[in-house]
């Protein structure tokens, strides 16, 4: 199979070979981190993470799932750390829906800490980036009926 131009720019970028990518997504690690936050073993998954990004630094996904595990435990200068992280790196990807679901986590995490003018500009590019992520427009919409620039 051969892989999109981007992809390729990316394994060049980073030296990384075509079969090393495919490792990465789906790497023991990455997996594990994401069974054992499917069963509500956060502190599990998280320790899984940290090995994966030691591993594989540049897996925006990783960072993703960092950033996710630390806003649900309102852990939220790390949790907006690890989606800057995360945005840095798969902002060079095509993956938009990943790339809007980041931009999503950290519209949350600027509510939370109460930076209105960025959390409205990152719930517009998540909406951006995926159209129908209806968490976003439900953000959108919070940020519009909470304000007073409607």
């Amino acid at each position: 199979m051969k892989l999109p131009k981007i992809i390729n720019k990316l394994l060049v970028k980073y030296g990384l070979k075509e079969d090393e990518y495919k490792l990465y997504l789906q790497s023991y690690h990455y997996q594990r981190a994401i069974e054992l936050r499917n069963q509500g073993k956060d502190g599990d998954a998280f320790e899984e993470l940290k090995l994966e990004i030691k591993e594989h630094p540049q897996n925006g996904h990783a960072h993703l799932l960092v950033a996710e595990i630390h806003f649900d435990h309102q852990v939220l200068g790390t949790a907006l750390q690890a989606c800057n992280t995360a945005l840095d790196i798969l902002l060079d990807t095509e993956d938009k829906e990943s790339i809007s679901h980041a931009y999503n986590i950290r519209c949350q995490t600027q509510r939370a800490l109460g930076e209105k003018e960025k959390w409205r500009a990152d719930a517009e590019a998540a909406c951006k980036f995926d159209a129908k992520r209806v968490d976003a427009l439900g953000e959108l919409g919070d940020y519009y009926y909470y304000s007073d620039d409607f």
